[in-house]
């Protein structure tokens, strides 16, 4: 099944992100990068997830919303790097988006959010 998430860094300093996802005007809050299915899959195969479940502390899954605390965003940068140079594709184009991501999240010092 086909399916789209978003990768979500806060525009602000606010702390109750969740209130601000469920909200119709959501996009006005956060600057995404949009993660398809197939990306998700392609991630999945080589242990992306499951590096950041493991070394952030957190849950990313499918159906499921999850933060990466702004002190593991760096992390999640360097792994996100390190497999850029593995990618072509689809998979490729999103990594260079979340790198970006990162950096923006790392400048404001909020989290990575993954909503799905």
């Amino acid at each position: 099944m086909e399916w789209n998430g978003h990768v979500l860094v806060p525009r602000d300093g606010h702390e109750d992100f969740a209130k601000f996802l469920a909200g119709s005007d959501w996009q006005a809050h956060f600057d995404t990068v949009e993660l398809d299915s197939g990306t998700w899959d392609s991630l999945e195969r080589v242990g992306f997830w499951e590096t950041l479940n493991q070394t952030c502390d957190t849950l990313i899954d499918r159906y499921e919303e999850a933060w990466i605390d702004p002190t593991c965003v760096p992390m999640l940068s360097e792994r996100a790097q390190t497999l850029l140079g593995q990618s072509d594709g689809g998979m490729r184009a999103f990594l260079e988006r979340l790198v970006a991501l990162a950096g923006t999240a790392q400048q404001r010092n909020v989290p990575v959010i993954f909503a799905f």
